[in-house]
């Protein structure tokens, strides 16, 4: 895409992110989550919350936030990783590497602070693509939860 900028989420991008997160709402396509307020999102401003900019618009974002390892097989106790909580990129720019630099940014800014492991969690009611996707990253899968 031509002219894309990932940076990170400024204050006054705050409603932009939220329309998003309406946005994704209205999709219907995850099990029990709802959007961020605007409040909630202004709180998540930091190295960790990136938009996706094309022709001076919001099109998409990721959110993120460190954690310190406790009680998980997959990392050493005390070890700091990053889990992604939000990926969104607006529907007509779907399919077009927007959520894969969104992801590829965050990583890069997590290992300049010397963060070399990652989470994520999805309750997508699309969990083929998503695992797909995200495997494309160099995640793997850790663990399955699933109902009837």
């Amino acid at each position: 895409m031509v002219n894309l900028v990932i940076r990170e989420c400024e204050p006054e991008d705050v409603e932009a992110v939220h329309q998003l997160d309406l946005d994704w709402e209205s999709e219907g396509v995850t099990y029990g989550f709802g959007p961020s307020s605007p409040d909630e999102i202004r709180e998540a401003l930091g190295p960790y919350l990136l938009v996706a900019v094309a022709a001076d618009e919001i099109i998409g974002y990721s959110r993120g936030e460190v954690h310190v390892s406790r009680d998980l097989c997959i990392f050493e106790e005390g070890e700091q990783h990053l889990e992604i909580y939000d990926l969104y990129v607006r529907e007509p720019y779907r399919s077009a590497g927007i959520g894969g630099k969104l992801v590829e940014r965050m990583k890069e800014i997590a290992g300049r602070n010397g963060i070399r492991r990652f989470r994520v969690h999805s309750a997508t009611m699309d969990l083929d693509r998503v695992l797909k996707f995200y495997r494309n990253h160099g995640f793997r899968t850790w663990c399955l939860e699933m109902f009837i």
